[in-house]
């Protein structure tokens, strides 16, 4: 029981070094610059300090966002929340033939430097996949979630 406390215990210690909320005060001013010169009117606004950089979650006209940007002010990735309808044709045909019987959720446009991947969660009973794609419908990556 000990060791399970002492696991449990470091485990929570590491997540909260890497990853700590912080106010916007907190954050340097090029990655605020960077974020209010991308991104227009954005609500419910949310910082993290990770290891490399700060990571924002956002809406914008109700649609989640999540943005990394490094000190510099450096835009690294964003992830907009999108319907599964807006997924590109292919990928809808790759998850209907590699991943049949497989319903789509939460998925993802992921734009890291000008190079676009969507992200899905495909929930099923025998159990659920995240799943990377390329526009063109490949596979990029594929998790047990």
């Amino acid at each position: 029981m000990k060791k399970l406390l002492f696991v449990l215990g470091f485990s929570i210690a590491a997540v909260a070094a890497n990853a700590q909320k912080v106010a916007q005060t907190a954050v340097p001013a090029p990655v605020v610059k960077t974020f209010e010169q991308q991104f227009k009117n954005p609500t419910d606004v949310e910082w993290e300090k990770k290891t490399n950089h700060y990571e924002v979650e956002f809406e914008i006209n109700k649609i989640n966002h999540k943005a990394r940007i490094d000190a510099t002010g450096k835009l690294l990735r964003l992830d907009t929340d999108i319907k599964h309808t807006e997924l590109p044709e292919a990928i809808q045909k790759a998850i209907s033939s590699q991943y049949a019987g497989y319903k789509i959720k939460d998925p993802e446009k992921i734009d890291e430097g000008g190079k676009i991947s969507y992200s899905v969660e495909l929930k099923k009973e025998s159990g659920d996949k995240k799943v990377r794609f390329s526009p063109d419908g490949k596979v990029l990556s594929d998790k047990a979630d």
